[in-house]
């Protein structure tokens, strides 16, 4: 909507476009001057699998007409007689496609042809297998993502397409070489890249089950070990060639805060005594008369400790001893929060992550352990500095490193209230902001002189539930309110002093698309939020499990009591009767 320029657009432009799920685009029609008058606007929308979608308004007796255009998420971007750009929002897998806005007007026909390609980011894993081999996998993404390792090993690609149009990528590396022992799977996808690294499981075929092998083992081997919650791993016995006898297996493993569990097999006898051993998930690799090692699927953080593996022979005693250290991968978010403050928060990782920005501001680290041995770590950034519109926060960490970037909210104190602001604010700003459950936020219209508003709206659309409007009439002092019963929902202050909205006590119900729309004396000006709010889950505490069962069983010895007591009063009356 370039208003300085007077000469008409080329009548045909061609541009592909890629968005991300989730995500808000507008479609922008030709540039059409004041000076040549339009007749009708057309937007043609060819999806795939469905049939064409046609929207249509006539300036002259100002109809909007509509072919096959059931989703509602497309829509005007303004009112069409203020502007004839396509809004899709939020923009969805099954938006790809073509789009085609053709403007008839005096001069000739003119038109924009878009070819939308919608990505989708994939969910990324790596985890080790037997035998020195490691799996990659980049799930459900959009276009098919691309995996690299380092270092490069024996691998092999798999794809695998799913009906919704999103692609499935693994690769499973095999690393002969004993000398490597942890690798880096790099993830390359258009919606950004990640790296996730992970320890190699010992090779079952030299360390554990080495038939080649013809020397005793050395008397003991210690190995520290780390492995991602969910993973399978496999604890090694000292191999023991077949020339010696073997006497007895006994695998010793000592957990925080538990009585030593200790599992053993007599080969004279075929017997296998377990003491303390009541976890079902830690098991014999194979039958103890087959294999001595042991197998721990799937792994979780009750399993962190002490494995030791003894093996009595004819020649002596052997041992391998495990450090098992277990790692949980954080979640991440980043949200802005007002006064151009942002909040990084790796949630409920172990180890601890560690977060880094760029640019770097004024950070603030915190962290909070939790009972169950891990640790939320989170930085809060403010950035005096109103060069700034973006930062990225940097999450490392051992099962992976994240990256997310968010833009900064506006300082309260010039972009709502700003009365030494003249010049007037662009037409249209759209701003994403994720807000904490329970928090207050305000949500501010474009910053405009009061004495030039003549209406003050706002539009609240949310999930499955019927729009909101809240207007406000300056001229007759009167606020209209349509489809608003939520009293957390109001003005921030009385709406002839302030036009900003306030949510108090934020809920995931407040989930949606808020809009302000000013009518001033110099024009219509719009602000637009997508807000996202996000929950604040604790990680599961075993104390509260105790308390709850706890107080099910008094409750049900009180239930008890009293109806046993009303039994014996009533036989008590009968014998007296």
């Amino acid at each position: 909507m370039d208003e300085k320029q007077t000469t008409l657009s080329p009548t045909e432009v061609n541009i592909s476009l890629s968005v991300q799920t989730g995500a808000k685009v507008v479609l922008c029609c030709p540039f059409i001057p004041r000076s040549s008058v339009l007749v009708i606007v057309t937007w043609q929308i060819i999806l795939r699998d469905k049939p064409l979608c046609s929207i249509s308004y006539k300036r002259e007796t100002n109809e909007t007409l509509e072919n096959n255009c059931a989703d509602g998420r497309i829509t005007w971007a303004s009112g069409p007689d203020q502007s004839p750009h396509l809004q899709i929002h939020p923009v969805a897998i099954s938006h790809e496609g073509n789009y085609r806005c053709q403007m008839a007007t005096i001069d000739g026909n003119f038109e924009h042809k878009y070819h939308l390609q919608v990505l989708v980011p994939p969910d990324v894993t790596v985890f080790p297998e037997k035998n020195r081999t490691v799996v990659c996998q980049a799930v459900a993404g959009r276009p098919a993502a691309q995996i690299f390792w380092t270092p490069e090993g024996d691998c092999v690609p798999e794809k695998q397409d799913w009906v919704n149009g999103t692609v499935t990528t693994s690769s499973t590396c095999h690393y002969p070489d004993g000398n490597v022992s942890t690798v880096t799977c790099f993830v390359s996808h258009p919606t950004g890249n990640r790296s996730l690294s992970t320890d190699l499981l010992p090779d079952s075929s030299s360390s554990c089950m080495d038939e080649k092998q013809t020397t005793l083992p050395p008397t003991e081997v210690n190995t520290s070990l780390s492995v991602q919650t969910g993973a399978k791993v496999v604890l090694c016995c000292p191999f023991i060639p077949p020339s010696r006898v073997l006497v007895i297996t006994t695998w010793q493993i000592i957990f925080r805060d538990k009585t030593l569990c200790s599992i053993s097999y007599k080969r004279e006898t075929n017997e296998t005594l377990e003491n303390n051993c009541a976890d079902g998930r830690i098991t014999w690799a194979s039958r103890p008369d087959q294999s001595p090692h042991l197998q721990i699927h799937p792994v979780a953080i009750s399993h962190e400790g002490n494995y030791r593996c003894q093996v009595a022979t004819i020649d002596g005693k052997f041992e391998h001893k495990y450090h098992l250290q277990v790692l949980v991968p954080p979640d991440v978010t980043v949200f802005p929060e007002k006064n151009r403050t942002v909040v990084c928060q790796a949630v409920a990782g172990r180890p601890a992550a560690q977060i880094f920005w760029t640019p770097e501001g004024d950070c603030v680290p915190e962290k909070q352990d939790w009972v169950n041995g891990t640790v939320t770590t989170s930085s809060t950034c403010h950035y005096p500095d109103g060069s700034v519109s973006t930062v990225t926060c940097f999450v490392s960490h051992p099962t992976g490193n994240r990256s997310l970037s968010t833009d900064l909210l506006p300082d309260s104190s010039s972009s709502c209230m700003d009365g030494k602001q003249m010049a007037l604010p662009p037409l249209e700003v759209t701003t994403s902001l994720s807000v904490r459950m329970g928090t207050t936020v305000v949500l501010c219209c474009p910053c405009i002189p009061l004495t030039r508003v003549l209406i003050t709206a706002w539009r609240i659309i949310f999930r499955g539930k019927p729009s909101c409007n809240i207007a406000y009439d300056r001229e007759t002092n009167q606020t209209i309110k349509t489809n608003c019963g939520d009293g957390r929902i109001t003005w921030a202050s009385r709406p002839d002093q302030s036009p900003h909205l306030q949510i108090q006590a934020m809920a995931i119900t407040y989930d949606g698309y808020y809009k302000c729309q000013m009518v001033t004396y110099d024009g219509t000006f719009h602000r637009g939020y997508h807000l996202q709010v996000l929950g604040h889950q604790t990680p599961e505490s075993p104390g509260s499990t105790l308390l709850i069962i706890l107080y099910v069983k008094l409750t049900l010895l009180v239930v008890t009591l009293v109806i046993v007591g009303f039994a014996f009063l009533q036989r008590i009356n009968d014998c007296r009767e």
